[in-house]
């Protein structure tokens, strides 16, 4: 470290141009090695500075294209949510379309299903008579059928007489048919040979 006598030194910009050359020479020396020693700091530290200023521009530079970067992601991400959101649109539409097929489907099913649980209770309610009742009914209707095919109901019918109830039974029904033909046939024969 440099040591100088304060008694001799005058501050800069206090004494005159004519002071200065009066003084002896070795007064100036230690305010040259000051000088010279300021002036070594003050360029150290503008050297640091500049270091200091070009790493904030690397950094800078380092932030903004990290920025950029991330802004391209944050770009493509909603690119992404939109598309997803009109895909859902479209899967929700497509889920709402089959869940109304479903409903007409449900619905065609439960008619079909009306009608024949319907045909079923009228299928049943035909078989709940009894084979009696049925073997009564056929009975009746092979009665009417003697009873208009019969020589004897034609006769009685054109004399305007009631005909003879004709009694039938189902199990001798062929043998009575064959009989009451034969018996028209008879009769036809009858008509036949009479002389005029």
């Amino acid at each position: 470290m440099h040591h100088f006598n304060l008694t001799n030194w005058v501050p800069y910009g206090l004494t005159s141009n004519a002071e200065e050359m009066l003084q002896p020479q070795e007064s100036n020396a230690p305010r040259c090695a000051l000088t010279e020693k300021l002036l070594q700091q003050y360029s150290n530290e503008k050297d640091r500075l500049e270091k200091l200023l070009n790493d904030l521009d690397e950094r800078k530079r380092e932030v903004t294209g990290n920025l950029k970067t991330v802004q391209k992601r944050i770009d493509g991400l909603s690119e992404d949510i939109s598309g997803l959101i009109v895909q859902r649109k479209l899967w929700l539409h497509k889920l709402e379309t089959r869940h109304q097929q479903h409903i007409r489907t449900l619905r065609d099913f439960q008619e079909k299903k009306r009608v024949i649980e319907e045909l079923q209770d009228g299928l049943l309610s035909e078989t709940a008579l009894s084979r009696s009742e049925r073997f009564e009914a056929f009975t009746e209707c092979m009665k009417m059928f003697a009873q208009y095919h019969s020589p004897l109901f034609t006769l009685h019918s054109s004399l305007k007489v009631k005909g003879p109830e004709v009694t039938i039974d189902v199990e001798d029904q062929e043998a009575k048919i064959e009989q009451t033909n034969s018996l028209s046939k008879q009769w036809i024969l009858q008509d036949v040979s009479k002389p005029e």
